[in-house]
């Protein structure tokens, strides 16, 4: 008998002999040797057993996902990261309160009467979608009333419906605080989420793809319509790539919404372009703190921004942070620029890479300020 078999023969034995004892937890990775219907079999014993929190990992593609699990009035928190299909209709998950899913395929049971699905979570906290997948269906429902955080995850050619064009996300809950949403195909569907979001994480990527001007400034529009969801927004999260996609759009300002109510706006990561970057600051009126991830590969012409200087300079931006700062004439002209032009400005934050500290410091120090309050602080 090999060992996986002997292993297998082994937790057939546990859960024959549980009798009636109760399971809190259960985890379950699993390669694509194991066998999928023993696999479907334990899941059943264990949802006997008024298990509250269930792990599974499976990479087998014939896994099939037991219906107990969706039907369980113990089940608490369930994260599935598995490439397999459940058919869904009108379902309703009375208990759960954590849902981790990656890799499923979610498919319309009602199809062809219906392309439209609706789930409802009356206590469901925190949503995590990660390259799910739907076919036949164009609408989608979600009841969540007591829904905090949602985190949708496209990449790798993920949640798009079986047409790739005009999927509608519907999500109903007025306590949705947390939004983060990382894609590489905008162009595919429309989101439709609550207004109560404080907190978001917006990445729009397209990769290698070669699209045309035309089709960019499609994507681009996309990205302006996701974020103007977000009009109460607070605490801002937006890719560099993100930056990217919107760039190519003629009269940007116009285009994007106004957060007044945006305190803190962090652009993460990569080659950051600045007319883009000015375009959402001239909207973020009582902007506090602006924080720019890899300042060492921004393009920034101080020239071309200088005419216009945006509100919360004048009134509200009191906290900047360049991380990886590496001392080049864009950094540096982007630093003299927040110096003279914020006028409350309390403190500059400087994270430096490859320049010694030593060093930015010398260059920074000859700088004037609007602020006299300013301190440069080096990390």
């Amino acid at each position: 008998m090999t060992r996986r078999a002997y292993f297998m023969n082994f937790v057939d034995r546990v859960l024959l002999h549980l009798d009636n004892s109760k399971i809190h937890s259960f985890y379950l990775s699993c390669d694509n040797y194991a066998d999928a219907s023993r696999v479907s079999t334990w899941i059943s014993a264990v949802m006997k057993r008024q298990v509250q929190k269930l792990d599974i990992k499976y990479r087998k593609q014939d896994f099939v996902v037991p219906r107990c699990v969706f039907g369980s009035n113990s089940l608490r928190e369930l994260n599935l990261a598995a490439k397999c299909i459940i058919k869904v209709s009108a379902s309703c998950f009375s208990r759960l309160e954590i849902l981790n899913i990656s890799g499923v395929t979610f498919m319309n049971q009602c199809f062809p009467n219906t392309q439209e699905i609706t789930m409802t979570f009356p206590v469901l906290k925190v949503l995590t979608l990660c390259s799910t997948k739907l076919l036949n269906v164009k609408v989608v429902n979600l009841n969540v009333p007591a829904l905090h955080s949602f985190q949708l995850s496209t990449y790798e050619d993920g949640w798009v419906p079986d047409d790739s064009h005009g999927l509608l996300i519907k999500i109903c809950g007025q306590n949705l605080k947390q939004f983060n949403y990382f894609t590489d195909c905008p162009e595919n569907y429309v989101l439709d989420c609550a207004s109560s979001v404080t907190e978001a994480n917006i990445s729009i990527y397209i990769g290698c793809r070669k699209y045309n001007s035309q089709h960019m400034t499609t994507v681009g529009l996309r990205a302006c319509n996701i974020l103007k969801m977000f009009l109460g927004v607070v605490n801002l999260t937006i890719s560099s790539q993100t930056i990217e996609v919107l760039h190519p759009l003629e009269n940007l300002q116009a285009l994007l919404p106004s957060y007044n109510n945006l305190v803190q706006l962090k652009v993460s990561s990569g080659k950051v372009i600045d007319g883009t970057i000015m375009a959402l600051l001239h909207n973020s009126p009582v902007l506090e703190t602006l924080i720019l991830d890899k300042s060492y590969d921004l393009q920034f012409d101080k020239d071309a921004v200088q005419e216009r200087v945006p509100q919360c300079f004048m009134s509200h931006l009191k906290v900047v942070e360049l991380r990886q700062f590496n001392g080049n004439k864009h950094e540096l002209d982007l630093a003299e620029f927040l110096l003279i032009n914020a006028m409350v400005l309390e403190v500059m934050i400087i994270t430096a890479c490859q320049i010694p500290k030593w060093q930015a410091k010398t260059l920074l120090s000859t700088f004037p300020k609007g602020s006299s309050h300013a301190k440069i602080l080096f990390s």
